[in-house]
């Protein structure tokens, strides 16, 4: 087996590109330990910290739809982990809240961020799936 290319994801994530039984193969890496995983975060790290890849990238072999379709599961994926911090009935009680004229209310800087992260994914996972809808 052999790496071939990493590539930065826009939701943290790397696409680890690799070579195995002949074959070019693709897969995601996150740092973290919920779920299964082709290779090691600390290992994708450490061979580009080693500076061990080609210096030109490959061309991208998916379609648009392919692409389409990861960056559901990505968002897909990072709303359900925002969600173990800022759980949806918490966003739906500060949104009733805050709308409420006689009482002030705020909410910490880091949950605001959480909580525009997940209105701003949610808007593009609207628009994605959308656009795969015939």
């Amino acid at each position: 087996m052999k790496i071939i290319q990493i590539l930065s994801r826009s939701d943290g994530g790397k696409d680890v590109i690799f070579e195995e039984d002949g074959r070019v193969l693709a897969c995601q890496v996150y740092d973290t330990k919920d779920f299964p995983q082709r290779f090691t975060w600390n290992y994708v790290n450490s061979i580009l910290e080693k500076g061990e890849l080609p210096e030109k990238p490959l061309i991208d072999q998916r379609t648009p739809e392919e692409i389409n379709e990861e960056r559901i599961q990505a968002i897909e994926f990072e709303l359900q982990r925002l969600d173990m911090k800022i759980p949806r009935i918490v966003e739906d009680l500060v949104a009733a809240v805050a709308q409420m004229r006689d009482i002030q209310f705020s909410v910490a800087p880091d949950h605001q961020a959480i909580l525009g992260k997940k209105a701003d994914l949610r808007n593009e996972l609207a628009i994605l799936k959308q656009e795969r809808t015939p």
